[in-house]
């Protein structure tokens, strides 16, 4: 295999379209939350949860962005990265904001305030060339897990049933976008090479096999309303054209359909 073809290279090297339709059914998600919303203690857990959840999204595209300046050995992405992290540490003041008026959970909130000089150090090390892909990954990844864990410990302190829901619903679809980012990832990595490894086809699959996972928690715990939108973007060709792409890539007596 030399080569895929640009069209393809184009289409998934853009940001999925999944990712798109997740982050707008977020936002309906919270709407709801919010019109159901009718006790103060509901609403320091609903701002807390907003606000763990935009910081998970900075720290996806930082990911993101930081593994691409170093593939690139800091001739590319610079610029992007900088701005990402400026990005990223704004979200984190205002989470930091609302930290100040949240009582419970303070050992998650002191170990994630003596953790944010090892992000500053592991920043300056990419910056300057000198961590590998691996660590730089795993560290984000064990930072964006912990998050999570955080999520679901306000779930459970949640005294409102139907707002316990949205936000598992809420969380299915952070985790949702968070597989897609290493998806997208792994795509850019096999267009970057040329070629299709074995094992891409294992970590494909074990991608799609997540993604089902949290997308069938999405639609337990989602509203009728939510689900409407979510099964019209099924509907549309940018979703087929996906499946169709993904389906490809899983079949090795299919893989010539991505050749010159």
């Amino acid at each position: 295999m030399n080569s895929l073809k640009l069209k393809n290279k184009i289409f998934f090297v853009l940001l999925l379209p999944l990712i798109s339709i997740c982050i707008l059914s977020i936002l309906i998600i919270f709407e709801n939350i919010e019109q159901q919303n009718k006790i103060k203690e509901t609403s320091s857990y609903l701002k807390i949860s907003q606000g763990v959840s935009s910081l998970i999204y900075q720290f996806q595209i930082e990911r993101n962005i930081s593994n691409k300046y170093l593939n690139s050995y800091g001739e590319k992405y610079k610029k992007n990265l900088l701005a990402q992290v400026e990005n990223t540490i704004n979200t984190e003041i205002e989470l930091e904001n609302s930290f100040k008026k949240f009582d419970n959970h303070k050992s998650f909130i002191k170990e994630y305030k003596q953790k944010k000089e090892e992000l500053k150090v592991l920043r300056d090390d990419v910056l300057s060339l000198r961590v590998d892909e691996s660590t730089l990954l795993n560290f984000y990844d064990e930072k964006i897990k912990n998050l999570f864990l955080f999520l679901d410990e306000l779930i459970l302190h949640s005294t409102d049933s139907k707002i316990s829901k949205l936000i598992q619903s809420y969380v299915a679809l952070s985790n949702l976008i968070d597989k897609s980012f290493k998806e997208k990832q792994l795509l850019e990595e096999i267009f970057s090479i040329g070629k299709i490894q074995i094992e891409d086809y294992y970590n494909v699959g074990s991608l799609l096999s997540s993604q089902k996972t949290y997308i069938d928690i999405f639609e337990k715990n989602s509203t009728d309303d939510i689900l409407k939108i979510y099964n019209e973007f099924k509907l549309s060709d940018s979703y087929k054209q996906i499946e169709k792409y993904r389906e490809i890539l899983l079949y090795k007596n299919q893989k010539d359909n991505l050749l010159l």
